[in-house]
């Protein structure tokens, strides 16, 4: 029989082993193992708040495996790694082993795939540090292929991450657009777009010993590629004959493709350019071919459209720093400043229009290939290709659309009425307190703001500073009016006229290339005159495009008139006299016309046939008709000059000078 001391033993044992259970029980559902009888406490459990939290492997993102293995085989030394890792990375960068960089960088992301700046810093490194590097163009495609790819990895293992999608756009569009080489990379941009079985260089050379092309088969590949081909032709590049287009396919072959080996469309995580999953039926479809149009723009557009999803949704209302969301729910990016991050697609889309203006692509009536009739493609035709679209006037009316979809629902296109409406509400402050709109929004004690006049002077304050300082750093109201003016019809007749003449000129065809200059004018006259804030609100950009128009016009008029005035001006000069007054006691001004020194000169045959006179005048030499202001300032006209090497630069920086 058991004595009083081994059943107290006893039953102390029963009541640990019972206690044990219950905690164990009872953590199961404050683990969420097992579902609680009630949805409230379903909501309270560690499993619901780690996924309300997104702390879950799967609720960031994909789920990776081998890399979870291996951080849990690390114990507590993975700062350690990660320390080692990241010194011997920069060792690899610095003696140009670009293999073994990019496995120690694959390293890295795999021991923290959930802290974005690695991916951050390791896709700049290699799209921007490493590829400047190459010497080939098409290696340094590779690279910056390679850090787009990285950092769309981190996406996929970081989801709903406003930072990492708006720098994939951010590289598409700084890389392939704005930065060094963009013909090259443009080209190889599209080149990945096409199938490798339509652009294999081998199906078009009927005789490659003698560079024979079958033009058959070459005019199917230009019909279909438009303005790869132009671009080929026209650009830097210069593809004089389709043999030298077949000998860059054939250059370029291998290159990062939206396509696997077999020609077929690879799976959307392995392909380049890679685009984000469909989301919107405004963008293309990864799953489906693109086609010649697409460019480095619209895969930024993508982008950046796709890393407005995580962010709060904008009030309509114009805002500072935003601070009041749902944390569980949205989130707020890094960098750049939230309204700038905001900006991104209707940016990209004025990109894709001055892009397409750029290289000639206005109108449905496409490009005539034999334009230049010195370089035949095709004798025997005049092939015309990329027609019925109508591509800057369609590309600047959606940016229109964009630019003012994206200032209303930002706040940054106030009405009179709204505008004055927000400052009648804020002079309750300066009347009570003594703050204007030079002041910064101020923080009232809680028994002030209790008063809804003042708490409405508040917000309306809060309003018209973050409108002032938003229009400052995103110089909305420019891109706006820009869209805007860029979208009408005469708009777009004035800059193709303009390009025409250029290409004219180039040709030294120089009597088409004046005319064609000339009737240019006349539109840019009406439309500037029809938009006057688009040239008066923004006189740098717009003037000085439109006085270094003007500058190649008159180096072409003097080109073209300027022997024939000389020597009208010299037979004057012989007529009257050097010191001869003209009828009515005026004298003649030769200074006037840049050659008064030379005229004294004792070899007069000479200087008459090296002199042309400088006295024409440009079409916005003068004032506009109605509101009477000069069509370009003096100090923009200069700074062309300058730019030139005709004038000194205006407000030179002085030795020690920042």
């Amino acid at each position: 029989m058991a004595t009083a001391l081994e059943r107290a033993s006893s039953q102390r044992k029963f009541a640990y082993f019972g206690l044990i259970a219950l905690i164990f029980t009872f953590s199961m559902f404050w683990r969420g193992v097992i579902d609680p009888p009630s949805q409230q406490l379903a909501a309270m459990t560690i499993a619901r708040q780690a996924e309300d939290l997104e702390l879950r492997e799967l609720s960031q993102g994909e789920a990776d495996l081998t890399g979870a293995a291996i951080r849990l085989s690390l114990f507590g030394s993975r700062g350690l790694v990660m320390s080692a890792l990241w010194w011997s990375a920069n060792e690899k960068q610095k003696k140009h082993e670009w293999n073994e960089l990019e496995l120690i960088v694959r390293s890295i992301t795999k021991l923290q795939p959930h802290f974005i700046t690695p991916w951050l810093f390791q896709s700049w490194n290699i799209s921007y540090n490493v590829s400047v590097e190459s010497e080939r163009l098409n290696d340094m495609y590779f690279y910056i292929s390679r850090g787009i790819e990285l950092l769309a990895e981190g996406e996929r293992l970081n989801k709903r991450s406003p930072d990492l999608r708006y720098w994939i756009g951010f590289y598409y569009q700084n890389k392939f657009g704005v930065s060094d080489k963009v013909i090259t990379l443009r080209s190889l941009f599209q080149l990945s777009c096409i199938p490798p079985a339509e652009r294999n260089p081998q199906d078009f050379w009927d005789n490659e010993e003698k560079r024979e092309v079958n033009l058959a088969r070459f005019r199917a590949f230009c019909e279909k590629n438009p303005q790869l081909v132009r671009r080929l032709k026209e650009s830097s590049l210069n593809c004089t004959t389709p043999a030298e287009v077949v000998d860059f396919l054939a250059a370029n072959a291998k290159i990062p493709s939206r396509y696997d080996e077999r020609g077929m469309l690879a799976d959307i995580t392995k392909q380049f350019p890679i685009l984000p999953a469909r989301f919107s039926d405004e963008e293309a479809d990864p799953t489906q071919p693109l086609t010649d149009s697409y460019d480095p723009f619209m895969a930024a557009r993508a982008w950046f459209r796709y890393a407005q999803e995580p962010l709060p949704p904008p009030t309509g209302e114009p805002q500072g720093v935003i601070t009041d969301y749902d944390r569980k729910k949205y989130k707020i990016p890094r960098s750049p400043a939230t309204i700038l991050f905001r900006q991104g697609p209707p940016r990209a889309q004025s990109y894709i229009a001055e892009r397409l203006e750029k290289e000639g692509w206005f109108d449905a009536l496409g490009w005539k290939v034999d334009s230049n009739i010195s370089e035949r493609w095709f004798p025997s035709e005049d092939l015309t290709i990329g027609t019925g679209v109508k591509w800057a006037e369609d590309a600047w009316s959606k940016a229109f659309s964009m630019w003012s979809t994206h200032g209303d629902a930002n706040g940054l296109r106030l009405t009179e009425e709204r505008r004055l409406s927000y400052e009648l509400k804020a002079k309750v402050l300066l009347d009570r307190f003594g703050i204007t709109l030079d002041n910064p929004t101020p923080e009232l004690r809680p028994d002030q703001l209790a008063d809804p006049e003042v708490k409405a002077a508040v917000d309306a304050h809060a309003k018209l500073i973050a409108f002032r300082q938003n229009q400052q750093i995103t110089n909305y109201e420019f891109f706006y009016l820009q869209s805007q003016a860029e979208q009408q019809r005469d708009t777009i007749e004035a800059r193709k006229w303009i390009f025409e003449a250029n290409r004219l000129r180039k040709q030294l065809d120089l009597v088409d290339a004046l005319k064609a200059y000339q009737t240019a004018f006349e539109l840019w006259k009406r439309q500037l005159e029809a938009n006057p804030k688009y040239h008066f609100h923004h006189l740098e950009r717009i003037q000085e495009e439109i006085f270094r128009w003007q500058m190649d016009y008159l180096d072409l008029l003097r080109q073209q008139n300027g022997p024939a005035v000389r020597d009208a001006l010299f037979q004057m000069q012989a007529l009257l006299g050097a010191n001869s007054l003209l009828p009515g006691g005026y004298a003649i001004p030769m200074h006037c016309w840049g050659w008064s020194v030379a005229l004294q000169e004792k070899d007069a045959v000479s200087a008459r046939q090296s002199l042309v006179p400088y006295m024409f005048v440009g079409p916005f030499d003068g004032l506009t008709p109605t509101s009477r202001l000069p069509w370009v300032s003096e100090t923009v006209k200069q700074r062309v000059r300058a730019d030139r090497g005709e004038a000194k630069p205006v407000n030179p920086v002085l030795p020690g000078e920042n």
